[in-house]
C-alpha cells in the first residue's frame, strides 16, 4: 500500500512527533510505502522521518501566502505517486489535501484532527468546514473524545464516518544523550519542576512562571526548567522571556530551548507541569509518565482522558496560577522522589495499537477499490 501523509509544517510539535512514530510502524511493521509532504515552514523533523523509513519527504512549492500554488504542487505530486491513501494532518492540510485528493481521485482520503480549532467557534466557517469535509474526506480521525466532541458540537454537519483513535507512544524510539541537571549545575537536593513544549499561548508557560514565583518564595531548593523552542507568536515568546528574566527568582528559572532528545528533559525533571489552556491530546503527558515524573496539569480539553486525577497525577483549574502554585507547593513539601514509570498507563497509549487501528481504517476504505 502506498500512503502520502500531508502535514502543515514539519517543525517540532505533538502532531509532527506523532507522525514520525506512526510512519515508522507503517513502514517497518505494516510494509507500506510512505511519502510525506508539508505545506510550508521548517523541515526540522525531515531527518527523523527519513530515518524512520519514509520513501520521500518534501516541502511543496507553495508558501503560506499562496495556497493555490501549494494545491497545484500537491495535485502534481499525487498524480505522479498515485497513492492508495492520502492522510492529512492539521487544518490547513485537511482543507488543501482533501481538495487535491478529490481532484485526482485518490481512492481513500483520511483527515486527522489533532486539536481544537479556533475557526470552528465561528458558525459560518464551521459550516464551510463540515461541507468541504463531507465532500472530500472518506473518514475522519479524532485524537481524543474531547476533539471529537468539539467538532461535533460546533459543526452543524459533522462527518458521518468519524473515529476516535488516541495518539500512541513508542518507547523504543526515544534516545537519551544529555544529563540536563548536570548542565544546569543542579545538585541532588534540588527539586526541579519542568515543562516541555513550544513557547506558545496554548502551553501556558506564562502561567507556569507566575505560579513558580509563589513556590520559590517559600522553597529555596526549587528550580523551574522550560524546554522548547519559540512558537509562531513572537509577542508571546517575548512575554515569557520577560517574565523569566525579570523574575525575582530569575536565577532559578531555566529556559533551555529546543532539544532533539526530550527524554533527557523528563529524566531531569522531578515534577512535570503542563499549564495548557487547551490540548487536543497532550502526548508530553504520556512521555512524562514513561519517564516516571510526578505530574500536575490543567483540567482542560483532553487532558483528563490521559491523566486520571489522583491516580496518574493531579489536575487543577486552568488560567489559575494560584491553584497551580498550591499543587506545586504540595509536591515541594514531599521533596524529591525516585522516578517510577507508569508503565500500565503508558501501555494504554501504544503506537502499535494506534497504527493497527489506522491500518484497519485504511483497509475498510480501500476494500471496494483495492490498489
Amino acid at each position: 500500500m502506498r500512503v502520502v501523509h500531508l502535514i502543515t509544517t514539519l517543525e517540532r510539535g505533538g502532531a509532527e512527533a506523532q507522525l514520525v512514530m506512526l510512519l515508522r510502524h507503517q513502514v517497518h511493521d505494516q510494509g507500506m510505502e510512505v511519502h510525506v509532504r508539508t505545506l510550508y515552514g521548517g523541515m526540522a523533523l525531515a531527518p527523523a522521518l527519513m530515518a524512520a523509513g519514509a520513501a520521500s519527504v518534501e516541502r511543496l512549492s507553495g508558501d503560506r501566502l499562496s495556497p493555490v500554488a501549494a494545491l497545484r504542487s500537491l495535485t502534481r505530486d499525487l498524480k505522479r505517486l498515485r497513492p492508495g491513501v492520502l492522510h492529512t494532518h492539521l487544518m490547513k492540510s485537511n482543507l488543501l489535501g482533501g481538495l487535491a485528493g478529490r481532484m485526482v481521485s485518490v481512492p481513500a482520503i483520511v483527515a486527522h484532527k489533532h486539536n481544537d480549532e479556533e475557526h470552528m467557534r465561528r458558525r459560518p466557517l464551521a459550516l464551510v468546514h463540515d461541507l468541504l469535509s463531507r465532500m472530500t474526506d472518506d473518514a475522519v480521525i479524532y485524537v481524543s473524545h474531547h476533539v471529537e466532541g468539539f467538532f461535533r458540537e460546533r459543526g452543524p454537519l459533522p462527518h458521518p464516518n468519524g473515529h476516535v483513535i488516541h495518539n500512541g507512544i513508542d518507547p523504543g524510539s526515544y534516545r537519551r544523550r544529555r544529563d540536563m541537571r548536570a548542565e544546569l549545575g543542579l545538585g541532588p537536593d534540588v527539586l526541579l519542576f519542568g515543562s516541555v513544549g513550544r513557547i506558545a499561548p496554548q502551553k501556558g508557560m506564562d502561567l507556569l512562571i507566575r505560579a513558580f514565583e509563589t513556590v520559590a518564595d517559600t522553597h529555596s531548593d526549587a528550580h523551574l526548567m522550560i524546554v522548547g523552542g519559540p512558537g509562531l507568536d513572537p509577542g508571546h515568546v517575548a512575554l515569557v522571556e520577560e517574565l523569566a528574566h525579570g523574575s525575582r527568582h530569575a536565577a532559578r528559572i531555566h529556559l533551555t530551548g529546543q532539544t532533539d532528545t526530550p527524554m533527557d528533559a523528563f529524566d531531569a525533571i522531578d515534577v512535570f507541569v503542563l499549564a495548557s489552556r487547551w490540548e487536543g491530546f497532550g502526548l508530553v503527558l504520556v512521555e512524562a509518565m514513561m519517564a516516571g515524573c510526578r505530574i500536575i496539569a490543567t483540567r482542560v480539553s483532553a487532558i483528563s482522558e490521559v491523566v486520571r486525577d489522583g491516580i496518574d497525577g493531579h489536575l487543577v483549574a486552568p488560567e489559575d496560577p494560584a491553584a497551580l502554585a498550591a499543587s506545586m507547593i504540595d509536591r515541594a513539601v514531599a521533596g524529591r522522589r525516585p522516578h517510577h514509570p507508569n508503565t500500565d498507563r503508558v501501555s494504554t497509549f501504544s503506537v502499535d495499537r494506534m497504527s493497527t487501528r489506522i491500518r484497519a481504517l485504511y483497509d475498510s476504505l480501500l476494500e471496494p477499490n483495492p490498489r
